[in-house]
């Protein structure tokens, strides 16, 4: 199967699928990418002046505050090092929403992914962890960490598929449950005592830091390389044509054998899949499961997986680029006195400005399956 988009060649007015199949399309080229660059600098340019708009009304220097940005998040080594590291989680909880997203469904339950992958992690980690060798350890505590997120997404996909239940509905209230079992686990589990969190990890579970200064394991490196293989899943495999073609036309594509239920659930398995490794990399990087760890990751997946319209490598610049904001907002207090969610609402007007000029297009609801 080659790497293709697909659409409907038209309807069939018998209704039976006579005339009607899966046309292949060539992949988007760079030629396109590049004419949609003037927008995108548009959209970019109305963002900073709503941004700097909110910024004067609560008495800041809007060109302070960009620089603060840059300083705090590219101007030092551990800066440096928080941008690549929540860079690589904000990859993985991208990929959360890309890959349902790009079937028609709505993933918004990557924050409750990551929370079930962190459970994972911590589960092994502190059960059986210290039994096991440095490296089975850290394979042992990702893959405890993936089944877990696998699980958790499959249920909103496997609830989709079988009873036609509203994704968006389960898969946020999935949130709120897997927070709630975090909290439950720190409590009742592995109590440290003194703050909200577990016990510290056993050394020999914990991911190898490959840049000392910047306090960064390998957990970046194995996001990009996830993302890698979900950009060739989605490309050069069957199951990537059949998520495209879900996506493009359900009907046509189930008149072409393709199961949309079969899909939601594989989509769903798979975007949890990769939010709960980002939960067990970032948790592993704490070395505890710590209460509210993720200052919601999942739902800037969403932003991030919209930005680079869904396409898995273009996940990563745009997760990193998130990345800048969330970790440069952090030093606004000190420098402006301003609230760090300033970084947030330069995000969010961001989107929605993409959405204005039409560089974001959002994956069509679908009534049924």
């Amino acid at each position: 199967m080659s790497a293709v988009e697909t659409r409907s060649s038209g309807p069939d007015p018998a209704g039976d699928g006579g005339g009607e199949g899966v046309e292949a399309l060539p992949p988007r080229s760079l030629g396109t990418l590049a004419a949609g660059l003037p927008r995108l600098i548009l959209a970019l340019a109305a963002s900073l002046g709503v941004v700097s708009i909110a910024v004067l009304a609560f008495g800041g220097d809007p060109i302070n505050v960009g620089k603060t940005i840059i300083d705090t998040s590219l101007g030092s080594e551990f800066g440096i090092g928080q941008v690549i590291t929540i860079g690589g989680i904000l990859t993985l909880t991208g990929l959360a929403a890309a890959l349902p997203f790009r079937a028609g469904f709505w993933n918004v339950g990557g924050e409750g992914q990551l929370f079930a992958g962190a459970i994972g992690a911590t589960l092994i980690a502190l059960s059986v962890g210290h039994s096991l060798g440095p490296v089975f350890g850290v394979i042992a505590v990702l893959l405890a960490a993936i089944i877990a997120g696998a699980i958790w997404g499959g249920i909103a996909g496997g609830l989709k598929a079988a009873f036609n239940i509203n994704e968006v509905i389960v898969s946020l209230m999935l949130v709120f449950i897997a927070i709630a079992a975090a909290d439950y686990v720190i409590r009742a589990g592995w109590p440290q005592g003194v703050s909200p969190q577990t016990i510290p990890y056993p050394d020999n579970v914990l991911l190898p830091t490959i840049w000392d200064a910047g306090l960064v394991t390998i957990g970046p490196i194995i996001a990009v390389l996830v993302a890698v293989s979900l950009w060739f899943l989605m490309s050069y495999t069957p199951l990537g044509f059949k998520i495209r073609a879900v996506g493009l036309n359900p009907r046509t594509a189930r008149l072409n054998g393709i199961s949309g239920r079969r899909i939601a659930v594989q989509t769903f398995v798979i975007g949890g899949a990769a939010a709960g490794l980002g939960g067990g990399i970032a948790v592993l990087g704490q070395g505890a499961l710590v209460s509210n760890f993720s200052p919601q990751y999942g739902f800037l997946g969403i932003a991030v997986a919209l930005l680079a319209r869904l396409n898995p490598i273009w996940i990563i610049p745009a997760a990193f680029t998130f990345s800048v904001l969330r970790v440069g907002s952090n030093g606004l207090f000190v420098a402006e006195g301003l609230d760090p969610a300033v970084g947030d609402l330069l995000v969010a007007t961001f989107i929605i400005a993409l959405l204005l000029f039409g560089l974001v297009r959002l994956p069509t609801a679908k009534a049924g399956l």
